[in-house]
């Protein structure tokens, strides 16, 4: 599993509705991502 799969997973737990999906009472959705940085002790994973 990759950390971008764990926090969609996540995410999508939290807000109650899928990738693409809009919120309830929300003109608000989830469209996309865009490419981070995590920086860590010793290394940095893109």
């Amino acid at each position: 599993m990759t950390i971008e799969s764990a926090l969609g997973s996540e995410m999508e737990h939290y807000l109650g509705y899928p990738k693409h999906g809009q919120g309830n009472n929300s003109d608000n959705t989830r469209n996309g991502y865009y490419p981070k940085i995590v920086k860590g002790h010793h290394v940095k994973l893109l």
